[in-house]
């Protein structure tokens, strides 16, 4: 594991400030927190590129972060940034679950996803 993995865990285990437990319990959508998520999320993406097997907590972690975050900011009630930023976001989350579970870059390159 990289120099990710603390902060990637404490993303997945919902710790204080993480963007996941923000999303449940907070007012909405912390964009720090989520930016933090995200780079913890590529770094360990680019690091598992190649690899014949993934930590099943890190599996489940892409998975539970890039669901639960469509359908709980989804709902037609929840404080959600604009439109724009926000169909980017969940591109991006199905982006980096597409990298991790295939080992393919999704953008030809292998060049940093973009901008939010």
């Amino acid at each position: 594991m990289g120099d990710y993995e603390p902060a990637l865990r404490h993303e997945f285990e919902g710790g204080d400030g993480s963007f996941l437990l923000q999303l449940r319990c907070g007012p909405g959508w912390d964009r720090a927190a989520f930016a933090r998520l995200v780079a913890a999320m590529e770094r360990c993406a680019a690091d598992h590129a190649g690899r014949e097997s993934l930590p099943r907590w890190v599996a489940e972690g892409f998975w539970f972060a890039e669901c639960f975050t469509a359908d709980w900011s989804g709902h037609p009630d929840f404080p959600r940034p604009d439109a724009e930023y926000h169909g980017r976001a969940l591109a991006r989350l199905h982006e980096l679950s597409f990298w991790l579970f295939t080992g393919e870059h999704p953008l030809q390159g292998g060049g940093p996803l973009g901008p939010l």
